[in-house]
């Protein structure tokens, strides 16, 4: 992520020096994401990803002491960018934080218990093989236990606006919501998503 830090840098410079535009100043911090595992991918994985949109706010908490301690300046828009496991951090970080006003998701999935699916079956894990129909049996399983399923529900973009992980079908995201799935959503989608933007 540092190259792509420097570079937008770059590129902001640039363009504010070509249309000599009034001087705002942008700053980006790139760190490295938690480490994540194998034998409990689901669980790491999401972990991970969790742990980083946490680490995120965390940051936004602290940097303007370290980089502003005069006081001289103010943060006014928090953006994040993310590829591939910092894409769905990216997600959770727009979702949960406030102050986040723009994303940039780059290969990230805000439906974790999809992304996670379809992997199992890819990878012909026995939780999904072995039951029948193919897949009933892998979300409560050890690949995709209970606990993981909690935390998806609560966490994950597709979680808090789908809610319940177990009775998600096929159908629901070929169609339209219903009404009474709208009066549910709207509240939702208004405390994590209004006034913000999304690439």
């Amino acid at each position: 992520m540092a190259p792509i830090a420097a570079s937008t840098i770059h590129a902001w410079n640039d363009r504010q020096r070509k249309n000599k535009t009034k001087k705002s100043n942008l700053i980006a911090i790139s760190f490295d994401q938690r480490n994540h595992g194998n034998e409990r991918h689901a669980q790491d994985m999401f972990a991970s990803d969790h742990g980083t949109a946490m680490d995120t706010s965390q940051l936004l908490i602290y940097v303007p002491s370290y980089i502003f301690p005069m006081n001289n300046y103010t943060i006014t828009q928090n953006m994040v960018l993310g590829i591939s496991l910092g894409g769905h951090a990216a997600w959770q970080c727009l979702f949960h934080d406030p102050r986040i006003t723009t994303a940039i998701v780059i290969i990230g999935c805000p439906d974790y218990v999809r992304l996670m699916s379809d992997r199992a079956r890819l990878s012909k894990l026995d939780s999904w093989t072995k039951s029948s129909p193919k897949g009933s049996e892998f979300l409560g399983s050890k690949d995709f236990p209970k606990g993981l399923i909690e935390a998806v529900e609560k966490y994950d973009p597709a979680g808090l606006l789908l809610g319940d992980v177990a009775s998600r079908s096929e159908d629901l995201y070929s169609r339209e919501p219903s009404v009474m799935e709208r009066r549910g959503l709207v509240p939702i989608m208004k405390s994590t998503l209004q006034g913000k933007r999304v690439l």
